[in-house]
């Protein structure tokens, strides 16, 4: 053991479990020096159940990650540890903004810190603006994330100040939170602090408390963001401008209205994807009552994306959850989109295949290479019965490198009629949750089947 070098023993104990790493330290002095290098230490993570998780923040100089409650009955010395975390993330429970706030002060005292996930469990939380003012002066965040701030805030809170003291040097190239009415002026204030960075940026809005109409001065502001990729909001007004971005390649659009809520800005969406032609991944979630706005808002959207003819989009997912049990499916009117989007390579829809299938050939989608169905409150008809459908061949035989996805609603067929389980063959099916078929040579490497789909093959 003499004979090995310093490096060699401590690249072996970056393997060794903590609590037999934590007992070398008793063997020699030699082994306690080395039990305690910072590369024994860097690559490991720490979660707030672990046994040894305060003797760990006691003697360990760093970890890459770890993931604490606060306010903590346990442990305490993750306020005054000097343990040097790279990827913190906080559970904050009631009363506990202040415990967070101390926490990160503390880790960003220790220069580590690069990533930080604060996610709010309890409805009240005192504080905020403290723990809000703390992370967004923070220096050398690459990645902040906020999520929860839906549970807790309401009229009566009011909007959340703005950061009047952010970083002096922007850093931060991932920004996420929750984006109401009361969260606005902080969002402002961060994407403004990091513009010159920041890469992707996700105002979540999929379960709005007390949200309303965002003002127009964050569209431009987005707009303004030299090299943002990635986008995922709700519609906002003015977003039209952002269809100047040439960075721009990943839209989550979130389309939601209420009767008691204001219509989302629809137009300037439909604008913006009209004009957005660098765009190589859009995501559209609509929830707009029919009542509330006529036409089928999900298809106007993806329709605008194929108006210029230019689009360059490869991936497409719709998802329209203002559907109830009495709406009827309608893809049709998709049909018309797909010749002007020539590049489409992957598209999610909701509602049943019958209507998509026919449609579906080279001249139509010549670069379509996986078609995925989600069902919703209408059954889309029994999975297996698919396999063996005429219809799934036809399209499969016309398209050859074309994959046909199915997520399967149910444990097993709730059809005691059904013809192909009849048959008695494919009974694994019912054991996955996504099926999918294929008719290509299966000795072919293909990306698809790297997913998490059971496949079948289909000889035609």
């Amino acid at each position: 053991m003499d004979q090995l070098a310093d490096d060699v023993l401590v690249e072996v104990m970056q393997y060794v479990a903590v609590q037999d790493l934590l007992a070398l330290r008793l063997a020699c002095k030699r082994f306690r020096d080395l039990a305690l290098h910072r590369d024994v230490w860097r690559l490991r993570r720490l979660k707030y159940d672990d046994p040894m998780v305060c003797t760990v923040l006691r003697l360990a100089p760093c970890l890459l990650k770890a993931h604490f409650q606060v306010p903590s009955g346990k442990c305490h010395m993750l306020y005054t540890t000097r343990c040097a975390v790279a990827d913190l993330t906080l559970m904050v429970y009631e009363e506990g903004t202040m415990h967070a706030a101390f926490a990160i002060r503390n880790q960003e005292g220790l220069g580590r810190l690069r990533r930080v996930e604060v996610n709010f469990r309890e409805w009240s939380q005192p504080g905020l603006p403290v723990l809000l003012g703390t992370l967004a002066s923070t220096a050398g965040l690459i990645c902040l994330d906020i999520t929860g701030l839906f549970s807790f805030t309401s009229p009566s809170v009011g909007p959340l100040p703005a950061v009047h003291n952010p970083v002096s040097t922007a850093s931060l190239k991932r920004f996420q939170c929750i984006l109401q009415l009361e969260t606005e002026p902080f969002c402002t204030s961060i994407i403004s602090a990091h513009s010159s960075t920041l890469e992707v940026i996700i105002l979540n809005v999929k379960w709005p408390v007390h949200s309303g109409r965002a003002s127009s001065t964050l569209a431009p502001l987005l707009a303004d963001v030299p090299n943002l990729r990635w986008l995922e909001c709700p519609l906002l007004p003015g977003m039209e401008a952002l269809a100047a971005c040439e960075t721009l390649r990943s839209v989550v659009l979130h389309v939601q209205a209420e009767r008691i809520k204001p219509i989302p800005p629809i137009q300037e969406g439909l604008d913006f994807l009209r004009r957005a032609t660098q765009l190589h991944r859009v995501h559209l979630y609509v929830c707009v009552p029919h009542l509330d706005h006529p036409g089928d808002v999900a298809v106007d959207l993806a329709l605008a994306l194929a108006a210029s003819g230019k689009s360059r989009v490869r991936e497409l997912t719709i998802r329209d959850e203002a559907k109830g049990e009495d709406d009827e499916f309608s893809l049709h009117p998709l049909l018309r989109a797909l010749p002007s989007l020539p590049a489409l390579r992957d598209l999610s829809v909701e509602g049943p295949p019958a209507q998509l299938l026919p449609g579906i050939s080279p001249a139509t989608a010549p670069a379509l290479r996986m078609l995925e169905f989600q069902p919703y409150s209408q059954p889309m008809g029994c999975v297996h019965a698919w396999l063996h459908s005429d219809q799934v061949r036809d399209v499969l035989s016309s398209n050859p490198r074309l994959h046909i996805g199915l997520l399967i609603p149910a444990d097993a067929c709730e059809n005691e009629d059904c013809q192909a389980c009849s048959q008695g063959c494919h009974q694994d099916m019912w054991g996955y949750e996504q099926v999918g078929f294929f008719s290509h040579d299966p000795s072919k490497k293909c990306s698809q089947h790297d997913s998490d789909y059971q496949w079948y093959r289909l000889p035609l």
